[in-house]
């Protein structure tokens, strides 16, 4: 080996011992690695409550009670515009959307329709489910259902 190519190699190895330092020097300045360099983790979805009321219907007309079922949030807050869908017997007899107070009032014979879901109702009762969303933990609750004068 020739000595200019010994004083180039020496000559890159201070450059390269250099750099290292220079570098070891920011990262002491910046810290630990910034969160933006990290992988994101996903946002903690946040717990909800469903209560619903029990429904009381007329056998004869499949007329009933209206029946609230209200979808909020862990501090009490009525959370809008989720699907609410409401089972009896394991089936699904319909859902509707919440309003602005993560309200839904509904007729309860609109949902329990044929008379055997009124008999398996009446037995049983209903169940509200909230199936979750990119924001918000699932919930479901149940509620009863009652013959009405």
């Amino acid at each position: 080996m020739s000595d200019a190519d010994k004083q180039l190699i020496d000559a890159l190895q201070a450059k390269n011992k250099e750099l290292e330092d220079r570098i070891a020097q920011l990262e002491k300045q910046q810290g630990a690695p910034s969160q933006s360099s990290q992988p994101s983790k996903p946002a903690a979805k946040t717990p909800t409550r469903l209560k619903a009321g029990d429904a009381t219907g007329h056998i004869g007309r499949l007329a009933s009670d209206t029946v609230l079922v209200r979808l909020t949030d862990a501090d009490g807050e009525g959370i809008e515009g989720q699907t609410v869908r409401f089972y009896v017997g394991g089936k699904e007899v319909g859902s509707d959307l919440t309003d602005a107070n993560g309200e839904i009032r509904t007729n309860s014979g609109q949902h329990i329709g044929q008379p055997l879901n009124w008999v398996n109702a009446l037995g049983n009762g209903y169940t509200a489910e909230f199936e979750g969303s990119k924001e918000y933990k699932p919930s479901h609750t149940q509620a009863g259902v009652g013959v009405g004068a």
